[in-house]
């Protein structure tokens, strides 16, 4: 978030895979900024693109990456999530 305040960016939606983390960033600090930050749970299975990238950071040093354009792995991903390609998630209860 502190990349994106740094950049520019006012209007952020973030879509994370753990609660306990959507809570935590509720109350962090760049929340009193003046800029609208939308925080939402989502299963991981629910944004491949996002999982995707989190695929690619495991093998790479820790430290931050900022892609200008996509990677080539994930344009098909992106594509599909522009287009609003809905991958069905199946639900045992």
């Amino acid at each position: 978030m502190g990349i994106a305040w740094r950049n520019r960016h006012r209007r952020i939606i973030l879509e994370i895979d753990s609660m306990k983390v959507v809570s935590m960033l509720e109350t962090w600090k760049y929340m009193n900024k003046e800029w609208e930050v939308i925080i939402q749970h989502t299963y991981r299975k629910g944004n491949k693109l996002v999982d995707s990238l989190a695929s690619m950071a495991y093998d790479q040093p820790l430290q931050c990456f900022v892609f200008y354009s996509p990677p080539d792995t994930i344009c098909n991903l992106l594509n599909a999530d522009a287009n609003g390609v809905v991958t069905p998630r199946l639900m045992v209860g």
